[in-house]
């Protein structure tokens, strides 16, 4: 399962407090203009972003 969102920290929060375990895995507070950019230039181009 692969899930890519911006602006659900709450939702985030809420799938780690679940008594039972989800296919979530892990969030990441990020700046969404620039990774969008860095995404699309690495799906189109083949340039892997900078870890």
């Amino acid at each position: 399962m692969i899930g890519v969102g911006i602006g659900g920290s709450d939702s985030a929060l809420s799938e780690f407090k679940k008594p039972n375990p989800t296919g979530f895995y892990a969030t990441v507070i990020i700046g969404p203009k620039r990774q969008s950019e860095l995404m699309y230039t690495w799906i189109k181009d083949g340039k892997e972003p900078p870890p």
